[in-house]
């Protein structure tokens, strides 16, 4: 159901996290609150795709490389216009990934059935979670280069799509890209290693459930912007 209201109001706190008058902590805290009253299905959408943008663990002013700060302008054209993000699930498709998941899983399996649970499964777990943690940047890196043409469009699905829609919201003006964001970091080194110290330790402890959503058919999807 289309909101006017909320897609203002949507507009305004993005723009202000841009314009660093909100920091990442209120930035979160009003994106919750818009999309858990909307009913605007493309105001949830832009909720959701902004929230991998942004940190809601540490408080930080915006951080943002050109193709990010690109990709935000984007989605503000979207919601001042009356477009729809449309997402499309298309089929599940099966790589080679699955099927390293799946060894992976018997072995433990086996493991399991020959000496039974308890802490002495981590010899086992530590050395598949090496080899989930490998699977998961193959996934990551297809992904990249296969997004990687579309970068500049998304979450428009062709160039005509952002034409059409640029022409119809004549009033929409892109902001340009502040210089000093290029050295900003959300993070500090000794912070960001320490924070892929424990995701690590605890991805090696549990492979087996990360190896159970691996074996599964990765599914494929698209993006378009549905004009008026």
């Amino acid at each position: 159901m289309f909101s006017r209201y909320d897609r203002d109001n949507l507009v305004a706190v993005i723009t202000r996290y841009l314009n660093e008058e909100l920091t990442a902590f209120k930035l979160d805290e009003a994106l919750s609150e818009i999309a858990a009253r909307t009913k605007d299905e493309t105001v949830k959408q832009v909720v959701g795709l902004f929230w991998c943008h942004y940190d809601d663990v540490e408080d930080h002013k915006v951080v943002a490389s050109k193709e990010e700060w690109d990709y935000f302008q984007r989605l503000l054209l979207i919601l001042k216009s009356d477009a729809e993000i449309i997402q499309e699930t298309g089929g599940r498709k099966g790589t080679a990934r699955q099927a390293v998941a799946a060894v992976c899983l018997v072995l433990f399996g086996l493991a399991v059935a020959k000496t039974g649970f308890g802490y002495h499964l981590l010899v086992v777990t530590m050395p598949l979670g090496v080899i989930s943690l490998l699977l998961s940047h193959w996934r990551s890196s297809d992904e990249a280069r296969r997004l990687h043409d579309q970068t500049a469009l998304l979450p428009f699905g062709s160039v005509s799509e952002l034409l059409s829609l640029r022409r119809k919201v004549r009033k929409f003006v892109k902001a340009r890209y502040p210089a000093q964001l290029g050295s900003r970091q959300i993070r500090g080194p000794v912070s960001a290693a320490a924070m892929w110290l424990h995701f690590g330790v605890v991805w090696l402890i549990f492979s087996p459930v990360a190896l159970a959503f691996q074996m599964m058919p990765e599914p494929e999807h698209r993006w378009s912007v549905a004009g008026p």
